[in-house]
């Protein structure tokens, strides 16, 4: 590892030791008083895990590899499909465009299974793939045009 790479995961973990902190006087206020709602606590922890592995993957340049019915993203990461509330299901069919159609049409396939309605249920419009373009050089321009 390079000096470079160094600083930057001690920097990248002393971040986390930080959210740690954080997170550990957060359940403290909330063991004390009682009034800090169990949704901060659970936002905490899920910053936490999302920082973990950001840290992971930028320090061994692999990404962590899902299930096709696991979210990658947001208040479920790391959780199935069937675990997310159905509300939830709904919101992001209707709002996220960044997911593949195969993961909307399982998380339509478990509103299915649910009963839960999906009349008027549009779903957001999928980010369009970028095509490669080709490369040419000035000479097989000049060939082809």
């Amino acid at each position: 590892m390079t000096y470079d790479e160094q600083l930057h995961y001690d920097e990248m973990k002393a971040a986390v030791e930080h959210l740690r902190q954080e997170l550990q006087a957060a359940e403290c206020e909330l063991g004390r008083k009682k009034q800090l709602a169990p949704k901060a606590v659970r936002a905490a922890n899920t910053k936490l895990k999302n920082d973990n592995a950001k840290l992971r993957e930028r320090i061994t340049g692999k990404r962590r590899r899902f299930p096709a019915d696991v979210f990658r993203f947001g208040m479920y990461f790391g959780k199935p499909i069937s675990k997310a509330k159905s509300d939830y299901l709904r919101w992001v069919i209707a709002n996220v465009s960044n997911v593949t159609p195969e993961f909307q049409r399982r998380m339509i396939d478990e509103l299915t299974r649910r009963g839960a309605p999906l009349l008027g249920l549009v779903p957001a419009k999928p980010m369009r793939k970028k095509r490669k373009t080709s490369k040419l050089t000035a000479d097989q321009a000049c060939r082809s045009g």
